[in-house]
């Protein structure tokens, strides 16, 4: 998973970033028609809730005269006054932005009594100030890119993330610094002396994308691809999940284990490679300033109740200033051992 100024993970690889947020766990006290919490379902079709509600079209201007009525002229040019966030728990409420922090929102209902608040708080962040010093709210999720078709992404700019369908590149960036998974994976299978002895047959760049993310089925034959966002926690990563043990596997006298392997750009950004590979301890990614990436080992992931799981080992090789390969290895006794779905998370 990926952590850059709020949770973000990506290719079962999870860098995380100490500038802003963790966790979007909400606390709430006071009146209100509150939404409570449920467990997030990704969507993968659409963008329904993506995106700020505009308080005027929401609960008419007598909403919006309230919220002038009930906030410092000065914050009318906030980028975000006079809309309700994407994640706001509540209906019927608009947001009292004066009063927001880092980590705490305070709503009032569009009703009386106006003056009770109830308040949604969170053990990580859910701002980050921009350069004119507005607290903005962190957004994760994707929305089409008007100017590119075929392009979605994020509208943090401490931490954006741009999927390219057409090219077919996952991009995580912020200010100075951006980590591209080329997503040209191969995935092959070596056998007991170490050679590679079967690859992979490609399945076809289609699928569906959402606000959560990206999602191919028959990335290879079968073997689907998520790349998956969530709102709650900020964070993104991509998996790789078998249907089935692949039919493929068999074609090798001798498997021993199943890698995947891409190749990764890098700028921006040092890293300290470990003398000795494979390995399962994380690698540290640093700017030199506030933007610190750690990448963590993958997990295998066996049953649909979550109940088999086994470390991986995995490799990261530089090939020159900017590319690095990494690779991880699965056992194909866990594949032969574990129940399906199995999932590289």
């Amino acid at each position: 998973m990926l952590w850059v100024s709020a949770v973000l993970a990506c290719l079962h690889l999870v860098l995380v970033l100490h500038a802003s947020s963790t966790s979007q766990n909400t606390i709430l006290a006071g009146p209100g028609n509150v939404r409570h919490m449920q467990p997030e379902v990704p969507d993968f079709n659409s963008f329904s809730g993506a995106l700020p509600v505009s308080v005027a079209e929401a609960y008419g201007e007598e909403a919006l005269l309230l919220l002038r009525q009930l906030t410092p002229p000065k914050y009318y040019n906030h980028p975000e006054f006079g809309l309700l966030p994407f994640n706001a728990p509540c209906d019927s409420c608009i947001e009292l932005i004066h009063l927001r922090t880092d980590k705490q929102r305070v709503f009032v209902p569009i009703s009386k009594p106006y003056t009770r608040q109830f308040v949604q708080a969170s053990a990580g962040y859910l701002h980050y100030r921009d350069s004119d010093g507005w607290l903005r709210t962190i957004n994760p999720y994707l929305v089409p890119d008007p100017q590119n078709n075929g392009v979605f992404g994020n509208s943090f700019p401490e931490m954006r993330v741009t999927v390219d369908t057409l090219q077919k590149q996952v991009m995580f960036g912020g200010p100075g610094y951006e980590l591209v998974f080329l997503n040209k994976p191969v995935m092959y299978v070596v056998d007991e002396s170490g050679s590679r002895c079967v690859i992979a047959e490609k399945g076809q760049f289609t699928g569906s994308v959402g606000k959560s993310g990206w999602r191919v089925e028959g990335f290879w034959q079968d073997v689907n691809m998520e790349f998956l966002i969530r709102a709650y926690g900020i964070r993104a990563w991509l998996r790789y999940v078998f249907v089935k043990k692949p039919v493929w596997i068999g074609e090798c006298s001798a498997p021993k284990y199943v890698v995947v392997e891409d190749t990764l750009m890098v700028s921006g950004l040092s890293l300290q490679l470990p003398a000795i590979q494979p390995f399962h301890d994380s690698l540290v990614m640093n700017t030199g300033g506030d933007v610190r990436l750690v990448l963590q080992p993958a997990w295998l992931i066996g049953d649909r109740h979550r109940r088999q799981v086994a470390p991986l080992e995995y490799e990261f090789r530089q090939i020159d200033n900017s590319l690095y390969i990494w690779k991880i290895i699965v056992p194909v006794e866990l594949l032969d051992s574990f129940s399906y779905p199995v999932v590289i998370d």
